[in-house]
């Protein structure tokens, strides 16, 4: 009963006379005293919620570990795949302006001239 800021009991009969909140909380505060497997089972029910909001706190820390990870791995891949596209279609135009045929583009960077006509029709 020491987090109500009382030294003894008296004190704590005091507290309780002067606040309502106190006063029911000192009550159940006895209660609980007198009985020891409720005190028992109290004490195993707020064990229980520590645990649980311990686990969930973990969890979510994994969760957000991994998330973190998957969106690195997927920005990465996004972004590597956006620098080849802009690669090949800068690629495509300067070998376009220096007069080479789409077909002469497309052998020289080794894919199908459909994308090559693609990446021209983007250029432009």
């Amino acid at each position: 009963m020491r987090f109500l800021g009382g030294k003894n009991r008296k004190e704590f009969e005091e507290m309780a006379e002067r606040d309502e909140y106190i006063e029911e909380a000192y009550d159940e505060l006895k209660k609980l005293s007198l009985d020891e497997q409720k005190r028992l089972e109290y004490e195993l029910r707020q064990k229980a919620i520590r645990d649980h909001n311990s686990q969930m706190k973990s969890a979510e820390r994994r969760g957000e570990r991994r998330g973190e990870k998957r969106g690195r791995e997927l920005g990465e891949k996004i972004g590597e795949e956006r620098g080849i596209h802009c690669t090949l279609k800068r690629l495509v135009k300067t070998n376009i302006a220096a007069g080479k045929s789409l077909e002469e583009i497309a052998e020289f960077l080794g894919i199908d001239l459909s994308e090559v006509r693609a990446l021209a029709d983007e250029a432009n």
